[in-house]
């Protein structure tokens, strides 16, 4: 590794721990200090791929490694030459993704149906896709309302139809949805042209040195479309897939928020009154409180509490990150007593 990528990344994991806790803050810094630089670059990140293919029960042939969701764009870009992009969305930042890199981008507007609800226009998306025959489908499952319209059954349906293209399933902005089809549930539906779930993973939010992206391919043969995967520079990868290990998950954001949540722990923080909290697996949670009080009371409560502000949400958050199981039943219990605190003489405002 050469002085520039090492000087890079150091910066990067400086930023990052800043936001941890000191426990591990301390087994991180002696991690880095402890990897072997003069590792080949060309390992093809199997340590990693292999962690996530054991998370998502699929062959590590069905991993690929991205530095950035655009790098996946790109790699398409150069193989499908001038390709045809059909999207089944009219906003969002990966139409001008796609066509910055030189697609022909056609996207399906939305529609309601007779009870209100949105939903995709199937006949006008196949109708489309008839004339267009083109080398990419893209769906964003389900950060757009087509996508919380769109089930396994309908997609299946239209990869039936429109089998010969590509499918591309973004669920990198998948977080706190329960229709979130996993990749082991939506790639058996994939048709001739083959399927890619891509997904983003994330240390912390936004920061940029441990971001990053995979995919997870229906068949090998896709492999060849990609020729930047796998690339991931050592010891960005190692550290990601040391975080895989250690939590049992990993964040997968949008810059803000952390996924996975150990059962027992979102079980015990929906049980208590005045709280809320997002479901998912493994040492994380976002929970939610409307006294702005909880907030700031969990926000001093020790380093591994950090506020969290999102857009369009009727309360405020903060994310909790805990090492152990131990440390989570004691959060419990800290949250507990704080939220009793505070509702003394306020009224209930809501149960969780």
């Amino acid at each position: 590794m050469n002085t520039t990528t090492f000087d890079r990344f150091t910066k990067g994991v400086t930023a990052v721990t800043r936001q941890l806790p000191p426990s591990l803050r301390e087994e991180i810094r002696r991690m880095v200090r402890d990897i072997q630089f003069n590792l080949p670059s060309a390992d093809n990140n199997g340590p990693l791929r292999e962690a996530i293919a054991k998370i998502h029960q699929v062959p590590i042939d069905r991993v690929l490694i991205f530095r950035s969701p655009r790098d996946l764009m790109k790699d398409l870009r150069l193989s499908l030459v001038e390709g045809e992009v059909l999207m089944p969305w009219t906003e969002g930042g990966a139409r001008e993704a796609f066509q910055d890199l030189g697609f022909n981008v056609t996207q399906i507007p939305w529609i309601k149906d007779p009870e209100g609800e949105l939903s995709l226009d199937i006949q006008g998306f196949l109708d489309r896709w008839s004339s267009l025959r083109p080398k990419v489908v893209y769906l964003d499952l389900p950060n757009d309302p087509t996508g919380v319209a769109l089930g396994e059954e309908r997609v299946s349906e239209l990869t039936g139809f429109t089998g010969g293209s590509l499918w591309v399933v973004d669920q990198r902005y998948a977080d706190f949805s329960p229709q979130v089809p996993s990749p082991s549930d939506l790639l058996p539906l994939a048709g001739r042209g083959g399927m890619v779930v891509l997904r983003s993973f994330s240390l912390s939010w936004g920061m940029g040195a441990l971001d990053g992206a995979y995919a997870i391919i229906s068949s090998e043969e896709l492999g060849r479309l990609f020729p930047s995967a796998n690339s991931m520079e050592q010891p960005r990868g190692e550290i990601l897939r040391y975080m895989v290990d250690q939590c049992g998950g990993w964040m997968e954001s949008r810059t803000y928020s952390c996924r996975y949540l150990a059962d027992e722990f979102r079980r015990g923080a929906e049980a208590i009154q005045g709280l809320r909290a997002y479901r998912g697996e493994g040492p994380f949670v976002l929970l939610e409180s409307q006294r702005l009080g909880v907030v700031e009371a969990l926000s001093g409560a020790g380093e591994w509490v950090f506020k969290v502000e999102l857009p369009g949400t009727w309360g405020e958050l903060v994310q909790v990150f805990a090492s152990s199981e131990d440390r989570l039943a004691s959060t419990l219990e800290e949250l507990r007593t704080i939220l009793e605190n505070e509702s003394a003489g306020e009224g209930e405002l809501f149960t969780a």
